[in-house]
């Protein structure tokens, strides 16, 4: 059973197919009125120019072809042509058409006398319809051109034939010739028709694509902005320092707390900015490394110090990884930064202590071992002048 997205594609193509084919019967028809009112105004030109005068002795008046041309050219003329101006694509304005140019058709061989030249028209007007793509046109147009050289071919052959004698049968070999040509008119009508479908359905294909594309990024965007809201509050709230960076390793976002360790603002560790927040003995060291992890694409841990801007030194231990796309692209890095001051001073404190009871248990000097003391307090608590007790 068709899927609901091939019933989408099938209406659009539809509807995309209909508003084509409805542009090009609007178009054609006004093809063809202004052809029409200028074959009327040539016929008129044409009557006047090879038959101005009728004569009658020394007596002359206006020539029947003339008033022919004026009359019956704007019969067949200006019906199709007000349709075609007043409603442009209807079914029946293109019969119209059809039937008023095979009508003129047949004025114009009357006015030529029958020559075969001007039967051409008739051809050429079939070709000029085919602009419809639409090969019903056609059979107006046919039977018009059958019936008129039939019966003017029985009751006035040199109308059209240029002949006095009667030609029942002629009009066969003329309505033969005008089917040789639409056979091939009708095939290429109905292959402009196939390839029209093929379009509207590429197109409809394309719209549909782009409308789901464009959905799926509406909601890629939708869930992407809840994510960053979820993690924004989870961070607002964590107990640890929180950051991201973008694929560069350059800062875009810190929590509180984060801000709280290093002793700046959210807004001044954005891009590179967070480096200044590193010691400076240790700030080589952290940036290389941290600048290593984001060139591998890897998960990154280290511990180091960083100095606020009041002169405390923290320590703190940085841990992260890298953000990897449905498509397997790293889009950044997210991190967090524990506070680590107190666990490094209580084992510097130990290991100061028992560096002390070595000194003590190898007889060092009192000197020694005060040195040593002082440093270990010095650790704990910088600052203190603890030194004068040397």
């Amino acid at each position: 059973m068709p899927s609901d997205l091939d019933e989408l594609i099938a209406r659009r193509s539809t509807e995309i197919f209909r508003a084509h084919r409805q542009r090009i019967y609007e178009l054609t028809d006004r093809l063809f009125a202004g052809l029409m009112l200028f074959q009327w105004v040539a016929a008129i030109a044409a009557a006047y120019w090879v038959s101005p005068l009728t004569w009658a002795g020394a007596a002359s008046r206006t020539h029947l072809h003339v008033w022919a041309a004026v009359f019956l050219g704007g019969a067949c003329t200006l019906f199709p042509v007000g349709l075609a101006v007043g409603w442009p694509g209807r079914a029946f304005t293109r019969y119209a058409v059809a039937s008023g140019q095979m009508l003129m058709s047949a004025l114009l061989i009357h006015l030529s006398g029958g020559r075969i030249e001007t039967h051409f028209h008739v051809f050429g007007s079939l070709a000029f319809l085919a602009f419809y793509r639409d090969w019903t046109v056609f059979v107006p147009a046919t039977l018009l051109v059958a019936a008129d050289h039939f019966l003017r071919g029985v009751y006035w052959p040199q109308s059209v034939y240029g002949l006095l004698t009667p030609s029942p049968w002629r009009w066969l070999e003329h309505a033969a010739w005008v089917a040789f040509e639409e056979t091939f008119l009708i095939n290429a009508c109905l292959q402009s028709v196939r390839e029209m479908w093929d379009i509207a359905r590429q197109r409809a294909e394309l719209e549909v694509a782009r409308q789901k594309t464009e959905q799926t990024v509406l909601e890629r965007t939708a869930e992407l902005k809840a994510s960053e809201e979820r993690f924004r509050l989870l961070s607002a709230a964590s107990p640890v320092g929180m950051f991201r960076t973008d694929a560069e390793g350059r800062g875009v976002y810190t929590n509180a707390r984060w801000s709280e360790i290093a002793g700046v603002s959210a807004e001044e560790a954005l891009g590179d900015g967070w480096q200044r927040a590193v010691h400076p003995d240790d700030r080589a060291a952290a940036t290389a490394g941290w600048m290593a992890a984001v060139r591998e694409q890897r998960e990154d841990e280290r511990e180091f110090r960083m100095l606020t801007p009041r002169g405390e030194v923290r320590w703190v231990h940085v841990c992260t990884k890298p953000i990897v796309s449905e498509d397997g692209r790293v889009t950044g890095h997210v991190g967090t930064s524990e506070d680590i001051t107190a666990r490094r001073r209580a084992e510097a404190l130990q290991a100061g202590q028992k560096y002390v009871l070595e000194l003590l248990a190898t007889g060092a000097s009192l000197a020694d071992v005060l040195s040593a003391l002082v440093r270990t307090i010095e650790e704990q608590a910088p600052g203190m002048l603890c030194s004068v007790l040397c």
